[in-house]
């Protein structure tokens, strides 16, 4: 119903035009509304149709013919009302565009959805705009005997109107033909140019022409309501003359009246031929003889009309499915074709699973066979493993305990060896010859000594190795006061034979008297010495530190190797990473980003550690520990260094009789771990020790 009443928007829309507001009153809709569609279109007949599509999608299946006729007729627009039923006599007929040879199946769809691209974007009603082509359309529906009457916005449907009967009756029956003459061939040759014909290659485009059934029987229905007329005979009568010419295609639609005067004359002319006379009752009796034969041949007309409507559904139909039983018997021919090709793929892949299955069952034998070879072996290999592991396990006891008594024997011997030094330690005022001791035995007797001359040649010859690219660096480490500057001192003026302060004296506190508390000096300058080493590259550093607290924490331990390791560089303050009570807030892996392993020089790494301590002091056990830690965590780490300890200020105990003295030396040099010192030497690749002993 709502599609039948959108046929109707157009005419309407054409001759409303300013009165749409009117109408759209009368239609249920107020005055928000009028100016709501008012504002969003340009001129009154867009407002028209805007209106007519807002009340249809509002009312839906009730926005029928009937309601819009009745808001025309209150709106005082019967002259739209009238056009508008006059307008149903007209018929539309669609034109489309078509193949006029069937393609392979393969490609019907994509050709069918080329045709639909082109009716959306060329083949629509712009094509009739060229004024030659529009009067040659026209030319064409008029030897069909239909008039042109417009074309329609949008697709190409147009609107066709006919005189009588017999003509829709015969263009109806004849639209749809397709062969040479017919009215679609020549509306092909009319509309599909050149240019349309190139964007489908392959096959010949041809105008179809569709028109609906319903709208083929109500034109034909309101043709036949048109022609009738009824009149009377007292309207004959006022007629100036008494003859009428009654032509014979309208003698069905008389209905005269019964009336008085039944034998009064009338003259009647048929079609040209001489005037006839008769009465007026027996024109009734002809009038309404004629009237019952027409009404059965009107009867007929339409059975014959719904006949013919039927057997072209039908024959569409047939067409439809016999289209349908093609595509479905090449679809079976290729569902049978693949399950041929399918079958004999199975076939194939039996045998191959077959020809598998034989060699699965094979490999499986040879993989059992195999697999029990191979759990024998590995029951074999379990057992020679266990006693392996036994036998490793009795070696590592053996050797753990071997290593045990070594340690035990070397820490022996380096205890008798330094109670027998100290026992055979003289003082240098009472000696009168430096190669001879009090007593009955001599140095020679004891530990093959070497003369002082010899010995400082040896070192200025070893000091001649190293330079300033692959330098010789000894750290020097402990306490405040404990005398680790005049150690370094002491180490110059013995081989340059003057006094010379190399290393800068602190006043024992945090507070030193030089800038910074990590200070790197360059031993044996030329300009310093009494006689300057020959061949001497000035490859031997000393490194002073602040004195450092006696305890035993992770951060010293870290910052200590850090520094052995060379990434810290020379004039850093140290004591702030040091100090307890101002390292708390510090971590070992933040240390370790401040001075990364990137950042480590070679020329800073230190090869030697010399630890001093004060000899009328307790030994700071808690810092040699960290010491220990940083310097050789086991014989393997690549830091393992030597540590030397070197006992100062001896000339304020009795090193002879003071026993406290002593143990104080004893537990500092097992603190250090001294005695391995030459395990250390190999485990890092540098000379092994010569260590000698002399009375001073």
């Amino acid at each position: 119903m709502a599609t039948g009443v959108r046929k109707c928007f157009f005419f309407v829309k054409e001759n409303v035009s300013s009165d749409w507001k009117n109408l759209a009153y009368h239609l249920g809709f107020g005055r928000a509304d009028i100016d709501n569609i008012s504002s969003r279109n340009p001129d009154s007949k867009s407002c028209c149709m805007d209106l007519l599509e807002e009340w249809q999608q509002r009312k839906g299946d009730r926005a029928t013919k009937e309601v819009l006729v009745e808001a025309l007729t209150e709106a005082n627009l019967q002259s739209v009302v009238d056009g508008l039923k006059m307008d149903y006599t007209d018929l539309q007929v669609g034109l489309h565009l078509g193949l006029r040879q069937q393609p392979a199946t393969s490609v019907k769809e994509q050709y069918l959805e080329r045709i639909l691209e082109l009716e959306r974007t060329l083949f629509t009603v712009k094509v009739l705009n060229d004024p030659v082509r529009y009067r040659k359309v026209r030319k064409t529906f008029n030897a069909h005997k239909a008039l042109l009457k417009k074309a329609v916005d949008g697709s190409i449907i147009l609107l066709l109107t006919f005189l009588c009967q017999s003509d829709v009756d015969g263009f109806y029956h004849n639209h749809f033909r397709v062969g040479e003459g017919s009215l679609s061939q020549q509306l092909s040759d009319i509309l599909i140019t050149d240019e349309l014909q190139k964007k489908v290659k392959g096959v010949q485009l041809i105008v179809r022409l569709h028109v609906k059934h319903e709208d083929y029987v109500r034109v034909r229905t309101r043709l036949g309501q048109g022609l009738h007329r009824t009149t009377s005979v007292d309207n004959l009568r006022t007629l100036p003359t008494r003859s009428c010419h009654l032509y014979h295609s309208s003698l069905r639609a008389l209905d005269l009246a019964v009336v008085n005067g039944e034998d009064q004359a009338c003259t009647v002319g048929v079609d040209g031929i001489s005037s006839l006379k008769f009465t007026v009752k027996e024109v009734q009796a002809f009038a309404r003889a004629g009237k019952g034969k027409s009404q059965q041949v009107r009867q007929l007309e339409d059975k014959l009309q719904v006949m013919r409507g039927q057997l072209h559904t039908a024959r569409q139909e047939t067409v439809a499915v016999t289209e349908e039983v093609a595509r479905l018997k090449e679809k079976d021919e290729k569902a049978q074709k693949l399950v041929s090709e399918q079958k004999l793929e199975i076939q194939q892949l039996q045998e191959t699973n077959k020809a598998a299955e034989q060699d699965t069952q094979a490999l499986v034998k040879r993989l059992a066979n195999e697999a029990d070879r191979v759990k024998h072996e590995d029951e074999k290999a379990q057992k020679t493993l266990q006693e392996l592991k036994l036998e490793i396990q009795q070696l590592k006891e053996s050797n753990l305990s071997m290593k045990v008594t070594i340690d035990e024997l070397q820490y022996s011997k380096h205890t008798a060896k330094g109670q027998d030094y100290g026992r055979k330690m003289v003082d240098p005022v009472k000696m009168e010859d430096p190669g001879k001791m009090e007593g009955p035995g001599t140095m020679e007797d004891t530990i093959n000594p070497i003369k002082l001359q010899e010995l400082e040649t040896d070192v200025r010859k070893q000091l001649c190795q190293f330079s300033e690219n692959e330098p010789f660096n000894v750290l020097v480490l402990g306490r405040p006061e404990s005398g680790k500057s005049s150690f370094i001192n002491s180490m110059h003026m013995a081989v340059a034979h003057r006094w010379y302060e190399v290393a800068r004296y602190g006043d024992g506190s945090r507070m030193r008297a030089v800038s910074t508390d990590l200070v790197r000096y360059e031993m044996f300058r030329d300009e310093l010495m009494e006689q300057p080493i020959e061949g001497y590259n000035h490859g031997v550093f000393f490194w002073d530190t602040a004195g450092l607290e006696n305890c035993h924490t992770e951060i010293t331990v870290t910052m200590l190797g850090l520094i052995m390791e060379g990434r810290i560089p020379p004039h850093t303050i140290i004591h702030e990473y040091t100090d307890v009570r101002k390292s708390r807030s510090l971590t070992v892996s933040s240390l370790e980003r401040r001075f990364p392993h990137s950042g480590a020089m070679e020329e800073w790494k230190c090869h030697r550690v010399v630890f001093v301590c004060a000899a009328d002091e307790e030994p700071s056990m808690n810092l040699m520990e960290a010491v220990t830690d940083a310097a050789c965590k086991d014989e393997a780490d690549a830091r393992s260094l030597p540590i030397f300890l070197v006992m100062s200020k001896c000339d304020k105990v009795d090193r002879d009789g003071d026993a406290m003295y002593k143990s104080r030396r004893d537990n500092a040099a097992l603190s250090l771990m001294v005695y391995r010192n030459n395990v250390r030497c190999k485990a890092s690749g540098t000379v092994q020790l010569h260590i000698y002993m002399w009375s001073n």
